[in-house]
């Protein structure tokens, strides 16, 4: 039976090439349309293509063969189990409209900002235990809330409605970072700094900064995520030291992925010093139930550097020793260490061991919805391109939809 396709977005355009085993300047011939075109489409995986693209597309899918089809259809399912709606403000906005009254006579005071408040530390278990797939949407209509009812209050309550809007936005910015929509994530970032600083929640827009570094190095620019980091440092006030040594390490990731061994061992140093010296977590406190225990959070840093700098086996000793101890709360970050420990064993030439590990981690991925760890194990499957032929590696390969890239 042929497959056929109400509509065509980026991502599935994305999924026939790959099924079709075709570069993008190749698939664009085949289509008669230009390489740039091929990659404005998979640059918005979730825009609805022009009328005459889905056309072309749908000719392209009529003629392929079984085999193409099938593979096919397994690609769209592994894209659309990871794609999530991380959207902006105001489309979060539009979704609470039908909930929440619309008129004078609604004026939300302490009472909605500590029920928000309270909800929040509930998420960031969640997060942990299920990922974007589960949590997003319910975050997105939160984050809404704030931005819908923040229009009608002042004094007091608007600060607080903006410190604690600030956390939700920080959150849903992370769960779009983890499912692999960059811009939604780094909007959402922003949404989170603007109301820290004006809800006077200085702590909390160092810790936005600090997350932003995160991402700055999930896309490799090892630079900006240290400089970010270093910023996120400069607030030293009363509290602030957990936040500051969790920067310090993501400093540290920085320079490892710039190649920097001087500058990471540096920042390590001053993350080991901040650590030891900082007071125990608080509720207020932004890295409360976002990050584990700071000596374990130090040994998942350390591992992290030791793969960046290209030592496989320290990062191996690492990352075993991190994820035997790792509280099982810890579900989808797991899968990340996985995804890690795999890269490290195929950097040490341990295809077999990198696949067992890999096989693990995207697991847990899929089942979180964690395009970010799926990302990260794709990188681990090209290292192992010298053993394309050894069974592991080539299911490992067709598993992530990489076999014959």
């Amino acid at each position: 039976m042929s497959v056929v396709m109400a509509s065509w977005s980026g991502r599935s355009a994305r999924a026939l090439r790959l099924a079709l085993r075709l570069s993008g300047d190749d698939f664009a011939a085949m289509l008669g349309v230009s390489g740039r075109g091929v990659s404005k489409w998979e640059a918005s995986p979730a825009t609805e293509l022009a009328l005459r693209s889905q056309q072309l597309l749908d000719t392209a899918l009529s003629r392929a063969d079984a085999d193409v089809q099938a593979r096919f259809g397994k690609l769209v399912a592994v894209a659309e189990s990871t794609a999530l709606p991380t959207g902006s403000v105001d489309t979060a906005t539009a979704d609470c409209g039908a909930v929440l009254p619309d008129d004078d006579a609604y004026h939300p005071g302490p009472q909605l900002v500590a029920s928000l408040r309270q909800s929040l530390h509930d998420y960031y278990l969640a997060d942990n235990l299920l990922g974007p797939r589960v949590l997003m949407p319910v975050v997105r209509v939160f984050t809404g809330t704030v931005e819908h009812v923040r229009r009608g209050v002042t004094g007091r309550v608007l600060d607080e409605l903006l410190r604690v809007g600030a956390r939700y936005a920080e959150l849903t910015g992370w769960l779009a970072h983890d499912a692999g929509d960059a811009s939604a994530a780094t909007g959402w970032y922003r949404q989170a700094l603007e109301w820290a600083q004006c809800g006077g929640d200085l702590r909390m827009a160092s810790f936005v900064l600090v997350r932003r570094s995160v991402q700055a190095a999930g896309q490799r620019d090892g630079g900006l995520a240290a400089r970010l980091a270093i910023a996120a440092q400069r607030d030293a006030s009363p509290g602030a030291g957990r936040v500051q040594a969790i920067a310090a390490q993501a400093e540290a990731v920085g320079h490892a992925i710039a190649g920097s061994e001087r500058e990471t061992a540096a920042a390590l140093g001053r993350a080991t010093t901040l650590a030891e010296s900082a007071v125990d977590s608080t509720a207020d406190d932004p890295a409360t139930g976002r990050y584990c225990e700071m000596p374990l959070h130090l040994a998942i840093t350390r591992a992290t550097c030791h793969l960046e700098l290209g030592r496989p086996t320290a990062a191996i000793e690492g990352f075993t020793a991190v994820l035997a101890v790792l509280p099982p709360h810890y579900h989808r970050d797991r899968g990340q260490y996985l995804a890690r420990l795999a890269h490290a064993h195929a950097l040490a030439g341990q295809p077999d061991e990198a696949c067992r590990r890999a096989e693990e981690s995207l697991a847990i991925a899929l089942t979180t919805g964690s395009s970010r760890t799926v990302t990260d194990l794709r990188e681990t499957a090209r290292q192992l391109g010298p053993w394309a032929r050894h069974a592991a590696v080539a299911n490992l390969r067709a598993a992530l939809t990489l076999d014959g890239r």
